[in-house]
């Protein structure tokens, strides 16, 4: 049982010698350029995504965070969440690689109330105590996404990932423990994760382990073929917000130049370049956000 999808297990979040670094970026430039040796994810299962939002929603949205995650905010806040709640019931959601705990507030706002967010993380973060006191639904708790199918709420039905699962050292292992969980529980499972496509390969230059390219997600897609599962992959963003990110992230970071992104200027970059790719389908996203429904009632992703 492969438990990597990449060919390589080097970190960029661990310090790595210049050798090293070149070495990384090197093998998931190959990574990023693999064809798959079975067949492709079929075309029917690729969505696209335009967001209906207003300016004043896109610039509240996407003060001081990168291109990719303001279309990711996007993404997570124009679900579906009646229809969601519909099928699930009471929202449980369990978040490996929470970070600091923000999207727990953040999906509760989006979904007018859910019953529970636990939220793991390896390294536990000084903002969870507090968010527990004033939240009575989130949880936190420090581990690895190597322990999950151990720390599962019984009733969790919605699984999420927000840009961690190129930081784990086993992604594939990750996956073969919600499969797990899938085939004991029986229970309504919907997962949602959002990663980086191999454009943040360039933009972010050394982050995590990997990036995610079609014959990536195929890895990941395949070990859920013998469960009631559906699949749906929606490339999130563009060649105009690469752009963006470049000019504004990228490149100042390679200068050693300060980065502001709760400049007006910035703001009305990621306006004009959501509308930019809104218009058409890119090659190049910015992001990829995979959706995986299983032990369903009804396919509520059409």
């Amino acid at each position: 049982m492969k438990k990597n999808s990449a060919i390589h297990s080097l970190s960029a979040d661990k310090r790595l010698s210049t050798i090293k670094k070149i070495s990384w970026i090197f093998l998931n430039f190959i990574n990023n350029n693999l064809r798959p040796k079975e067949p492709n994810i079929k075309n029917n299962f690729i969505r696209e995504f335009h967001p209906s939002v207003t300016s004043k929603e896109i610039q509240e949205m996407c003060s001081g965070k990168s291109p990719s995650r303001t279309i990711g905010d996007l993404f997570w806040k124009e679900l579906d969440w009646i229809a969601i709640k519909k099928e699930l019931g009471e929202i449980n959601i369990f978040d490996t690689g929470c970070g600091a705990g923000n999207y727990g507030v953040m999906l509760n706002h989006f979904a007018n109330g859910i019953n529970s967010y636990k939220g793991i993380d390896f390294k536990e973060r000084s903002s969870w105590s507090g968010l527990m006191k004033k939240y009575e639904f989130l949880s936190f708790e420090e581990s690895s996404s190597s322990n999950v199918e151990k720390l599962f709420n019984k009733d969790s039905n919605l699984l999420i990932t927000q840009s961690a699962i190129e930081h784990f050292d086993k992604d594939l292992e990750y996956f073969y423990q919600i499969r797990n969980l899938i085939k004991k529980s029986k229970n309504n499972i919907l997962q949602i994760h959002l990663f980086p496509s191999p454009a943040c390969l360039w933009l972010y230059l050394f982050h995590g382990i990997r990036q995610y390219n079609i014959n990536s997600i195929n890895k990941i897609v395949s070990i859920f073929n013998n469960t009631k599962s559906y699949v749906r992959i929606y490339p999130l963003g563009g060649d105009q917000l690469n752009k963006v990110h470049f000019r504004n992230i990228t490149f100042p970071r390679l200068i050693g130049k300060s980065i502001n992104l709760n400049s007006s200027k910035y703001k009305f970059e990621i306006e004009k370049a959501l509308g930019f790719d809104n218009q058409r389908f890119s090659k190049n996203p910015s992001f990829y956000a995979l959706i995986i429904h299983s032990n369903y009632k009804n396919k509520i992703f059409i």
